[in-house]
C-alpha cells in the first residue's frame, strides 16, 4: 500500500503538450501558475482538481462542489494564453455523448465512463501534432 502512495506523488496531475493543450482533471484560475502546474499544493491542487468551467460567469465563483472555482470565458481564455496552448482538455464532468465544448471551443471536457450518472456513452480524445490537433471518439 505505502508502495502505491508513493508512486501515486510521483504522478503529474497536469501536463502541457507544448502550442497545443493543457490537460489536467478539473479546471483553473487566472493565478494559476507554472510552478503551481508542475507541483501543486493547497489552493493550486485544489484549483487543478475540483473546478468547473461555467459559460454564464465572468472571472471566478465558488463551486457547489464545496472545493474548486467555477470559471468563466475570460478565466480561460487569460490561462490557456499564458500558457501558450489553444485548449483545456479536462475531465471530471459527466457530459452527454461523452464530451463537450466550451468556451468558445477552447475548453473541452472528455468523460470516459460510459453507462455512469444515465448516461450512455463515453469519449476520449486523441491529440495530434497537426490539425485537427483534437480528434474525439465516442463509444
Amino acid at each position: 500500500y505505502q508502495s502505491l502512495m508513493d508512486l501515486h506523488k510521483t504522478l503529474p496531475v497536469a501536463a502541457i503538450i507544448e502550442g497545443r493543450a493543457l490537460l489536467l482533471h478539473g479546471g483553473i484560475s487566472p493565478e494559476l501558475t507554472l510552478k503551481g502546474l508542475e507541483d501543486p499544493t493547497g489552493d493550486d491542487l485544489e484549483i487543478i482538481l475540483w473546478s468547473d468551467p461555467s459559460e454564464s460567469l465572468r472571472g471566478v465563483a465558488p463551486s457547489n462542489r464545496g472545493a474548486g472555482v467555477l470559471f468563466g470565458p475570460d478565466v480561460s481564455f487569460k490561462v490557456l494564453d499564458k500558457f501558450g496552448v489553444r485548449y483545456l482538455v479536462r475531465g471530471h464532468s459527466p457530459v452527454e455523448n461523452g464530451y463537450r465544448w466550451d468556451h468558445a471551443g477552447r475548453v473541452l471536457t472528455v468523460f470516459s465512463a460510459k453507462y455512469v450518472y444515465g448516461l450512455e456513452k463515453g469519449a476520449y480524445a486523441i491529440i495530434h501534432p497537426q490539425e485537427p490537433f483534437i480528434e474525439i471518439k465516442t463509444f
